[in-house]
């Protein structure tokens, strides 16, 4: 195809489109990246948190990864879910390594353990002052799930022990 003043474009002999599915996660990663970004505050903060644990980053890299034109490196991830306290990467990739059947839940209980407890904490001061029903009873399901989780937990570190020969203290 030739436009008026400018030369033919060049076809690229093997176009380089991802599967749909391949994009979407892409994109999922990035928006993640993003969120960790806005969560830190400003730009600047955000170079500041990479950049103590990595080494200096250019602030056109940053933009290409927002842009979604450059993967996000984990080493960044790492440093600003550190720096936000929001381990959104790390919870996605230990659920696709549980899904896939290459970790035992029992190896992420203390994740587990803080999710667990956090929802219910969350749930209880909510109910500290109320009457309402719902809230009443969500305070008692999380409670409950904590408790579950726990009852789960010491079942494993006691069989842990027996396998060793060691008698748990109760």
């Amino acid at each position: 195809m030739v436009v008026r003043g400018r030369a033919p474009a060049k076809e690229k002999p093997f176009p380089m489109r991802k599967p749909l599915h391949a994009q979407i996660y892409c994109d999922t990663l990035t928006d993640m990246f993003c969120e960790l970004l806005a969560a830190v505050g400003k730009e600047s903060a955000a170079a500041g948190y990479i950049e103590a644990r990595v080494g200096p980053i250019s602030q056109g890299t940053l933009t290409k990864i927002k842009s979604g034109d450059l993967a996000v490196p984990i080493a960044w991830v790492w440093a600003l879910e550190d720096a936000t306290g929001n381990y959104c990467f790390t919870r996605m990739r230990n659920r696709e390594l549980q899904e896939r059947g290459a970790l035992d839940p029992q190896e992420v209980c203390h994740l587990s353990t803080l999710r667990e407890a956090t929802e219910a904490v969350t749930a209880q001061a909510a109910a500290e002052h109320s009457d309402d029903p719902e809230v009443l009873r969500r305070a008692l399901k999380e409670t409950l799930d904590v408790r579950s989780k726990c009852d789960s937990d010491v079942a494993f570190y006691q069989a842990k022990l027996a396998a060793l020969g060691i008698e748990a203290a109760q």
